[in-house]
């Protein structure tokens, strides 16, 4: 009688959980707050510094109000919205 056997596997399990990538919601929140902390830092500049980064009066006064609209950094879509 003959018995048949099969080799083990060489590697070993993995111990943790397997590794994925962000979701969407956690790339929306990353998104956020860096925002966030771009406008912390922005906003602790002065009129000059900011000038010197090429702000206008206007956009500086924006900032300093809380209305300025900082751009989308690269790597982040923007969703666009289907208007009827």
């Amino acid at each position: 009688m003959s018995t048949l056997t099969l080799p083990r596997a060489t590697a070993a399990p993995a111990t943790g959980a397997p590794r994925t990538a962000p979701g969407l919601l956690q790339r929306l929140l990353a998104a956020r707050v860096r925002q966030a902390e771009d406008r912390l830092y922005l906003g602790r500049q002065s009129d000059a510094r900011l000038a010197a980064l090429g702000f206008g009066a206007a956009e500086i006064a924006a900032l300093r109000q809380g209305r300025l609209q900082l751009p989308i950094q690269k790597g982040v879509a923007r969703c666009r919205v289907k208007k009827n």
